[in-house]
């Protein structure tokens, strides 16, 4: 498996349009949590991004790929044309070494587009703009303690990401935001 094949098919987030006058009065939080642990974990937080944390290029930093850990990369790309099939431009994913920064991995990311027929609505297929990919069981990271993930947009699409590290015994997950922050 490469990192461009999606392991999540259809639904890995979820797109909503605020309108600008209403922003004041909405808020979101999203958290994930294992209710057989309510006594050791109230659960972890998933970022909820506004447009403001929009990037053309994403960074993640000292990523651990044990063996122990499930390392799910989501990639969210907010383009909103569905292009030429022919003509697109992928964003890039490249993967390198965390201590001699030799380049593991450099791959598009084949994230699913949509058509937007306005604020508040769109056509799916299957789903807005998204991949989701298990880097743990990328055979190129294999033997590797940690990794440097580099993404960046080819036709300056807005991109934004989170990587979510799972523990494979205790199933505690930890969220990595990317870098630079908001």
């Amino acid at each position: 498996m490469t990192p461009s094949e999606p392991v999540i098919p259809g639904q890995v987030g979820e797109l909503f349009y605020v309108d600008t006058n209403a922003l004041g009065s909405v808020s979101f939080e999203l958290r994930t949590h294992d209710e057989a642990r309510n006594a050791s974990s109230a659960g972890t937080e998933i970022p909820v991004v506004t447009e403001n944390a929009l990037r053309h290029r994403l960074q993640f930093l000292s990523v651990p790929v044990s063996p122990s850990f499930r390392v799910l990369l989501r990639v969210y790309s907010c383009a909103r044309v569905l292009p030429d099939p022919a003509a697109t431009r992928f964003p890039r994913l490249r993967v390198l070494d965390e201590e001699t920064g030799a380049l593991l991995a450099d791959d598009e990311l084949y994230v699913y587009r949509f058509v937007s027929a306005g604020p508040g609505s769109y056509d799916v297929t299957p789903y807005p703009n998204s991949i989701a990919l298990n880097l743990a069981v990328d055979p190129r990271l294999s033997g590797e303690r940690a990794v440097r993930i580099a993404i960046s947009s080819a036709d300056k699409d807005w991109l934004w990401g989170l990587l979510t590290l799972t523990n494979n015994e205790t199933h505690e997950v930890t969220v990595v935001s990317p870098w630079p922050p908001n």
